[in-house]
């Protein structure tokens, strides 16, 4: 005879929050109806069993709501059948929480349950069972005829699941591993084929960089004054309303209110806090006057919301990653006397829907973003009354991003005793509302597209059409930074590189191949930002080397560029779709490398051994160079005007005289070249 045994549910239970109750019992046998799923932060039960739907939020790490439902593929008052899958598919979910090993976060969970109301829904409408549906595959093969996107992707992990548990379990004889490696096979193809986000072409990236670097530098100038405003308007709910509406609502609130002594308005509020000129800028970019306290806090969420856009600019952080930072994020320190920037936060990618620790490199920009997001978080905090605590245990329940709905809240209303505050929402929609952050596109936008990747049909998609705004998300921020952070010569802007200099130093430092700090970082997280900055090296270069070594309109010099002369770029040449694949492929295994240098570019695949020296003219005999005339003459007028400033005859003039005189001396060796061509 099996004897019970005590069973924990296999959740993270993060901000402290309350488990739900343990199971004593036998694998395979069912909890009563009173049992408890799942509990409320302060301890209350939340669901039963027998509940349709289990709230799951307080095991959510957004702290959202988060609820597994089991009955609304139903339409109407469920029949005998249909109750009979609604309690199979509770019993289900309650055996992958319950008798799985590994934990499940919410999110992971809720995509079970969605996966399992889409099969009770087919299986209901067929006349079938859960037993049938699971041991045949042609009956799989229908269920993906339809919905493919979402039962592909969800699928493979619930069959994994019941796999693992077993028949003696579930109660489910799940068809063998060969159809779930199909359905794995089938699952890898269609995200293959899933149109990946494309960087952000570096014209209108330049324009990204600036027009936030500038939105956040005029909100610093009167951020004080404005977030006094805010503090004024949310601690009395009469305060920044016209009189006549000071004075109903007093009323209706029972508050003493006269007319000879009432509450700032609106306007009065504007000309205390000198933000009448700031106002009408807002205006002018956005179209939206500021003349109410609801507007107000609408200008706040958009700053909030801007100071996310730059953390992801500077980071390459998810959506969810930035919007999951705690209010102590923001790490400074200090190597030979150089400040350096870290953001310290969490992830959930490949780990079940868990929080990971983690951290990622940026730069000044990005931990200032940090700052004026705390300090717009911080007037919430006063508000609710309390300040954020930087604790192991209670750093989590304070997010970077706290819901600025507390703002409207009454102060009575809002709960302090909880285990974690909720965070912003910011809809697709509301992504959509900055047009003046984004050009509109142009055809070198969408040359540089086809330079990126040529197999993709660019003029053909709508959002991409040539005259439309450039379609911004968030996740653009994290491609378009590995591509132009990888210092590969790739970026033609020398604005835009001037912009990212001082990252991509960072990054250079922090996640480069071989770098103890990255190594840290990639045993145990490989979706992080540096295995995507890392892995973007090869094919940034294999880019660069493509457009200006052997698409130049330029004729080319050098060891390695006489090279590309005489044996590539002859009179027939034309780079077709396979010679680029080929080339990229060289990049990637690390037969060939590229990096732009001052006289052209370097594909030395080592290090290189003249750095060392400081010369200019070290390219010049080197049989991995490529050295273009154009960049030869900036050099030398560079050159001649550094050695002007020179007190002649000593020894630094003699050394960069000398320099000069090479690089002259190679200049008429071209020359003469061009002229017997």
């Amino acid at each position: 005879m099996i004897k019970p045994d005590i069973y924990e549910p296999k959740i993270d239970t993060h901000f402290q929050a309350i488990a739900p109750d343990t199971f004593t019992g036998i694998p395979g046998t069912s909890p009563s109806d009173d049992f408890v799923v799942s509990r409320k932060h302060n301890g209350e039960i939340a669901s039963l069993f027998k509940d349709n739907t289990w709230d799951w939020s307080a095991y959510d790490h957004t702290s959202n709501s988060s609820l597994l439902i089991f009955d609304s593929w139903i339409d109407g008052t469920p029949n005998q059948q249909q109750c009979e899958i609604i309690k199979e598919l509770k019993f289900i979910m309650f055996a992958i929480i319950w008798f799985r090993r590994e934990t499940l976060g919410a999110k992971s969970l809720q995509q079970r349950a969605l996966i399992l109301r889409e099969i009770a829904k087919f299986v209901d409408s067929n006349n079938l069972t859960l037993q049938y549906f699971f041991s045949e595959a042609n009956i799989l093969a229908d269920f993906l005829k339809d919905h493919y996107a979402t039962r592909v992707s969800h699928l493979p992990p619930l069959m994994k699941d019941l796999m693992k548990l077993g028949n003696n379990v579930v109660g489910i004889k799940v068809l063998g591993r060969a159809t779930l490696k199909h359905l794995s096979n089938l699952k890898s193809k269609y995200l293959s084929q899933c149109q990946q986000h494309p960087p952000v072409p570096s014209k209108i990236y330049l324009h990204l960089i600036i027009e936030l670097n500038k939105e956040l530098n005029e909100f610093e100038v009167i951020s004080d004054n404005l977030l006094a405003m805010v503090k004024a308007c949310s601690e009395n709910t009469l305060t920044g309303l016209p009189l006549g509406s000071q004075r109903r609502k007093a009323a209706n609130l029972g508050i003493d209110w006269t007319r000879n002594n009432p509450f700032p308005t609106f306007t009065e509020l504007v000309d205390t806090y000198e933000l009448r000129d700031y106002f009408t800028n807002v205006k002018s970019k956005t179209g939206q006057n500021i003349n109410s306290t609801r507007q107000l806090f609408s200008l706040v969420r958009r700053i909030f919301f801007l100071c996310k856009e730059v953390i992801h600019l500077y980071s390459g952080m998810r959506n969810s990653e930035t919007m999951n930072l705690p209010f102590y994020c923001n790490e400074t320190y200090k190597i030979n006397g150089k400040s350096h920037f870290r953001i310290s936060g969490w992830t959930t990618k490949l780990n079940h829907g868990n929080l990971r620790p983690t951290k990622w490199v940026t730069s000044t920009e990005g931990s200032r973003a940090i700052m004026i997001a705390q300090k717009i978080a911080l007037v919430v905090y006063k508000k609710i009354g309390d300040l954020p605590k930087k604790t192991r245990t209670q750093i989590r329940k304070y997010p970077l991003f706290i819901s600025l709905e507390y703002l409207e809240q009454a102060q009575n209303n809002i709960n302090s005793d909880i285990s974690r505050y909720h965070i912003s929402n910011y809809s697709k929609s509301f992504v959509k509302s900055f047009p003046y952050l984004c050009r509109k596109i142009e055809d070198s936008d969408i040359k540089e597209l086809e330079e990126i990747d040529p197999h993709r049909s660019w003029r053909t998609e709508e959002k991409y059409k040539i005259g439309s705004l450039w379609p911004l998300s968030s996740h653009q921020f994290r491609r378009s930074l590995a591509i132009y952070a990888s210092n590969s010569g790739y970026v033609s802007l020398p604005s835009l590189r001037r912009c990212l200099q001082h990252l991509t130093e960072e990054m250079a430092i922090y996640y480069a191949r071989g770098s103890t700090f990255a190594k840290n970082i990639l045993k145990d997280n490989r979706s992080h930002f540096a295995k995507e900055y890392q892995d973007s090296q090869p094919e940034v270069q294999a880019l660069a080397y493509i457009a200006h070594v052997l698409l130049s309109d330029e004729i080319l010099f050098g060891t390695h560029g006489e090279w590309i002369e005489r044996h590539v770029r002859t009179f027939d040449f034309a780079l077709t779709n396979n010679s680029r694949i080929d080339t990229i492929n060289k990049f990637k295994r690390g037969e060939i490398s590229y990096r732009e240098t001052h006289l052209g570019g370097c594909t030395e695949i080592h290090e290189c051994n003249k750095k060392a020296m400081r010369s200019i003219i070290g390219c010049l005999d080197c049989n991995r160079s490529v050295i273009k005339l154009s960049k030869l003459e900036r050099l030398i007028e560079v050159q001649k005007s550094l050695v002007k400033k020179l007190k002649p005859d000593t020894m630094e003039w003699m050394t960069e005289h000398a320099n000069l005189e090479a690089l002259e001396s190679y200049r008429e060796r071209i020359l003469s070249k061009e002229l017997s061509l």
